[in-house]
């Protein structure tokens, strides 16, 4: 027969087993975790930017090629004609 002792024990068929209820990660561990995490955002925000500044360029792009369009009508009009719109 088994007997209570005030003594923590492992064995899960004990009368003095105590199972952990949280799952300890070592310090080192948490560390890794956290690094990770802080690569992985800055990571995120360098593609944003890199995204915003590819669509920033091609709407500038696409504003410079319209400019040039109603420039280049405007001149075949005769220079006085107000810009066509295309619908």
């Amino acid at each position: 027969m088994s007997r209570v002792t005030s003594h923590r024990d492992s064995n899960p068929l004990s009368p003095d087993f105590v199972p952990s209820i949280f799952h300890h990660t070592p310090s080192h561990k948490r560390h890794q975790r956290h690094q990770a995490m802080e690569t992985f955002e800055k990571r995120q925000m360098r593609k944003r930017k890199r995204r915003g500044a590819v669509f920033l360029q091609t709407v500038s792009t696409a504003q410079l090629n319209m400019a040039e369009e109603c420039n280049t009508s405007n001149t075949l009009a005769g220079g006085d004609a107000p810009p066509q719109t295309v619908s």
